[in-house]
């Protein structure tokens, strides 16, 4: 039983000592690890990471490391907390990735419906185009019928030159 009771002890003093050099770690963090902590917080959902990368100088706007600008990673995983926390702290609604890739099309490709109606209340562009291969947000809809009914009620043209109907004659 003794040795039980020092196990805990010395797990429970560890997981302290953790969360102490953790938290005095952070002052050494440099911009760069702060842009980092901020996409990567975005593609968890994890609003109270976001906060304090911003609090020590993250930028909304900007990716680091090959990924997608925050907002991006927080409307294709779905964190519609994030998604808002994201817009209230001036994050650029129709801001792509390296390919233009816009949150509006991250959410349409994931269904996430209630991220596409929020996107496009605060002004999401329905007819963005991404530079890869030219796709549009209703080709990143994927079919969903809910999603592309509801960027039609936005103005997204149907015709709009995307990969899949280059290449099939018909939109996906």
């Amino acid at each position: 039983m003794k040795a039980k009771k020092i196990g805990i002890i010395g797990s429970l003093t560890m997981a302290i000592s953790t969360i102490i050099v953790s938290a005095n770690c952070e002052k050494f963090l440099s911009a760069e690890d702060w842009q980092k902590r901020l996409s990567e917080a975005a593609c968890d959902g994890n609003i109270r990471l976001m906060e304090r990368a911003i609090a020590h100088g993250a930028d909304v706007n900007k990716f680091c490391c090959g990924r997608t600008p925050p907002l991006n990673s927080a409307a294709g995983k779905g964190h519609f907390e994030a998604v808002q926390f994201l817009i209230s702290r001036r994050a650029n609604i129709n801001g792509g990735d390296k390919f233009n890739a816009t949150p509006l099309m991250e959410a349409s490709r994931g269904g996430h419906i209630e991220i596409v109606k929020l996107l496009l209340q605060h002004g999401a562009d329905p007819n963005a185009g991404e530079y890869m291969n030219g796709s549009s947000v209703l080709d990143w809809a994927d079919g969903n019928p809910e999603i592309i009914n509801l960027l039609r009620e936005h103005g997204a043209v149907i015709e709009h030159p995307g990969i899949w109907k280059r290449l099939t004659g018909k939109h996906k």
